[in-house]
C-alpha cells in the first residue's frame, strides 16, 4: 500500500506541477478550453500507474475517469470559494493539493492489485518523489511566500530565474546530505550562501528601506527554502525501508 501512495504521489507531481506551461496555469481559471487541457494532461500522466496496477482494462479506465472528474471538480469549485472569501495565494495552493491528494488517496485506497515488482524498488521511487517535492513545488512555495513580504497576493507566472535555480540546487544538496547522514554539511552551505550575499549587501552602501526588504527577503526566503529541504527529508524518513 505505501509503493502505491508513492507511486500515486510521483504522477502528481507530475501532472500537476512539472507538465503544466505557465499558459494552462494562468489561463485555465479564466477560459474552460485552458481547464480542460490542464485536467486532461493530468489524467494521462496516470496511465503509467494504470499500466502498474494489475486490473482489467474497465476498471483503469474507470479509474481514469474518475481522476480526470475529481481533479476538474476540485480546481472548479475548491479554488473558486477560496477566491470569494479571498484567501492568500500561498494558502490556496496549500488547501488545493491537499485536496488533489485527498481525492486520489480516496479514488484508490484498498486496491491491493499492484505489480509486486513495486515493493523491489521501493526506495527508488521514493528518492523520485522527494527529488520532485523538493524542486518545482517548493519553489513555487517559497515564491509565493516571498510574495507575502512584498505585500501582494496576485496571480504571477512562475519563472524559473537564477535565484529559484539556487534554492533549488540548494533543497537538493540538503536532502542529499541529510539522506547520507552528512547533516554539518547543511551550516557550510548556509555560510557559503551568506558570505556570498553579505558581499553584495555590502557593496549597496546605505542602508535604505530597499536594503533592509532585501535582506529580510533573502532570510526568510534561505530559511524557508531549508526547512522545506529537512521537510521532505522527514518524509524519506518516514517512507524509507
Amino acid at each position: 500500500m505505501t509503493e502505491m501512495f508513492i507511486i500515486l504521489g510521483i504522477m502528481h507531481l507530475l501532472g500537476d506541477f512539472y507538465f503544466q506551461t505557465n499558459r494552462m496555469v494562468t489561463n485555465r481559471k479564466a477560459n474552460i478550453k485552458v481547464m480542460l487541457w490542464h485536467v486532461l494532461v493530468y489524467t494521462i500522466t496516470f496511465i503509467p500507474a494504470m499500466i502498474l496496477a494489475d486490473m482489467n482494462l474497465g476498471r483503469k479506465m474507470l479509474l481514469l475517469g474518475a481522476v480526470f472528474i475529481s481533479h476538474l471538480l476540485i480546481d472548479k469549485t475548491v479554488d473558486f470559494y477560496l477566491q470569494r472569501i479571498k484567501c492568500k495565494k500561498i494558502y490556496r495552493i496549500v488547501i488545493d493539493q491537499t485536496c488533489h491528494i485527498a481525492a486520489l488517496y480516496f479514488l484508490f485506497w484498498g486496491i491491493d492489485t499492484w505489480c509486486e515488482e513495486l515493493a523491489i524498488y521501493h526506495n527508488g521511487y521514493l528518492f523520485i518523489l522527494i527529488i520532485l517535492l523538493a524542486v518545482k513545488p517548493s519553489a513555487i512555495l517559497v515564491d509565493k511566500l516571498l510574495l507575502l513580504l512584498d505585500k501582494q497576493d496576485k496571480e504571477t507566472e512562475f519563472i524559473m530565474d537564477a535565484g529559484t535555480m539556487i534554492g533549488i540546487l540548494e533543497r537538493i544538496i540538503i536532502v542529499t546530505l541529510c539522506i547520507f547522514g552528512d547533516m554539518s554539511g547543511i551550516g557550510f552551505i548556509i555560510a557559503a550562501k551568506t558570505m556570498v550575499r553579505y558581499g553584495e549587501f555590502a557593496k549597496e552602501g546605505t542602508e535604505d528601506a530597499k536594503t533592509k526588504l532585501t535582506r529580510t527577503k533573502y532570510l526568510f526566503g534561505t530559511l524557508a527554502s531549508t526547512g522545506m529541504a529537512l521537510g521532505v527529508y522527514g518524509l524519506w524518513r518516514i517512507l524509507h525501508i
